[in-house]
Formats: C-alpha cells, sequence, structure tokens
C-alpha cells in the first residue's frame, strides 16, 4: 500500500475533471494501474518480483513471434489479480468517472490531499507453473494479436 497524492485528470473525451491518485514524474519504476471499474493498484517494478518475471517470458516470446503489445499494456491482465468485480487492471490513466474513457487532456498539479492505493496482488500468477505461465502468455499476446 501507498499514500499516493491526488492530481487534477481532464477528460480528453468528455471534458470531465475529476481527482485520482497521481504519481509525480519522478517516480521511475513505479506505477499506477487501474481496472474500468475505477479500482487502482500501486507496483513498485523494482521490488516485485512478477514484473521482472513477465519481462523474461516476454524475451524469450520475443525469440520467436512478434510482439504487437508492450509489457505496459499486458501485465497487469497477465499477472495481476483482478478488481472486486473480476476486472483486469492495466498500467493507465485512471478512467473517467463519467465516460470511462482513459484519455487524458491534461493532468494538473497535485493536491496536498493524498489516499492510500492498495498494492497489487499476484495470487493466481504465483499458484501456476512456469509452463503455465508461458502458456497464459502466448494466449493473451495470440488474443491481442488477431483483434
Amino acid at each position: 500500500m501507498k499514500l499516493i497524492p491526488k492530481a487534477e485528470h481532464t477528460c480528453s473525451k468528455c471534458s470531465t475533471r475529476f481527482y485520482a491518485p497521481s504519481l509525480n514524474d519522478f517516480s521511475y519504476g513505479e506505477f499506477l494501474l487501474w481496472s474500468a471499474s475505477g479500482e487502482g493498484r500501486y507496483l513498485n517494478a523494482f521490488e516485485d518480483s512478477t514484473y521482472k518475471e513477465v519481462i523474461k517470458l516476454l524475451e524469450e516470446y520475443e525469440k520467436s513471434h512478434i510482439l504487437r503489445k508492450s509489457l505496459q499494456e499486458i501485465y497487469g491482465e497477465l499477472a495481476c489479480d483482478p478488481d472486486e468485480k473480476n476486472l483486469f487492471f492495466h498500467i493507465t490513466n485512471p478512467p473517467c468517472p463519467k465516460c470511462r474513457s482513459t484519455e487524458m487532456a491534461s493532468i494538473g498539479g497535485q493536491k496536498i490531499e493524498a489516499c492510500t492505493v492498495p498494492s497489487v496482488t499476484h495470487i493466481f500468477w504465483n499458484a501456476l507453473t512456469y509452463e503455465e505461465k508461458k502458456h497464459r502468455l502466448h494466449s493473451l499476446v495470440n488474443c491481442a494479436n488477431d483483434q
């Protein structure tokens, strides 16, 4: 769990302004993951061993396949447990509370107010064997490439 300041976000689709947790530009290796329902999770890529594990799996995958999605696009769905509504997390901006878009026209200054954001969990991922993790990656990437 991490204490994170809130920042003003302005949705590029509907111009709604809202406050949500936001990491500053100096948060190297730290990410916020968001589900479509608006739940947020914190990830420190230097402290979370699954991040490095997924990188190694992707490097192995790329030796014989073309990867059309980035690590940040697939990491949450691949290795993180879903939210309370069973929706996957993604390394992205928070969804707009009005239209659910994650495209922001701007992210303004941080407020003094901060909130705690739970860390991502990996209960399902950690229960898988190495071969099952590889299969999960191949299934997710191949499904994404078909779209």
